[in-house]
């Protein structure tokens, strides 16, 4: 069958906390770990980088750095070109900050095994007409993986009005998600398509 590869989430709010994920994830036949700052304190850049540099040493496997900055601490742009220059299995970032900043700087100095996600699906276009990612990791994609499909082979395959017409769409469902609170809306879309009904964790206001 087709390759396939597995990337599984290792947040949490500890160092040891995440190698544990880390390590279960992997044990369970992921084949590299997705981890973003440690959440709920907004730790200085030092910090950020030494907790990522003593989680991958901990970690036999590839790390993909996560920059989720609407709820970690942000990764700046200077620590992760260190990180993925110096640390061997830290590989790359799924870069969720709204920000092309650093996978601009990244691909300035691509590295051969290095990868780039765009992760936040407001800069899924520009991304893509910049060439700077190697790939997409979206919230969109998990209710409507139509769209983020289409408009990716659209773009790659030269389709310009397509794309544009794809990227209207996008932002025009972005603008409507956006006036829910983070994930209601995508919990609703995709109990409309029958994927199962929606729960929240506080009440519908």
């Amino acid at each position: 069958g087709p390759s396939r590869l597995v990337v599984s989430g290792a947040g949490g709010c500890s160092l040891r906390e995440v190698v544990e994920h880390a390590h279960c994830a992997l044990s369970a036949g992921a084949d590299a770990v997705l981890m973003p700052a440690p959440h709920f304190f907004k730790y200085s850049a030092a910090d950020l980088a030494e907790y990522f540099e003593q989680a991958a040493a901990q970690i036999t496997a590839p790390v993909i750095l996560y920059n989720l900055a609407a709820f970690a601490a942000p990764i700046p742009c200077d620590i992760t070109l260190r990180l993925t220059a110096s640390v061997p299995n830290i590989v790359g970032i799924k870069d969720s900050s709204g920000s092309l900043e650093t996978l601009e700087a990244l691909r300035a100095r691509p590295l051969p095994t290095e990868v780039r996600f765009v992760g936040h699906d407001g800069v899924l276009s520009p991304a893509l007409e910049r060439g700077l990612a190697n790939g997409a990791i979206s919230g969109i994609a998990g209710v409507l993986p139509e769209l983020t499909v289409a408009l990716w082979e659209s773009w790659k395959a030269g389709d310009r009005e397509r794309f544009d017409s794809l990227s209207r769409s996008q932002r025009e469902l972005l603008a409507s998600v956006e006036a829910w609170p983070v994930p209601w809306a995508l919990k609703l879309i995709a109990e409309f398509r029958g994927f199962g009904a929606a729960q929240f964790s506080l009440p519908l206001s």
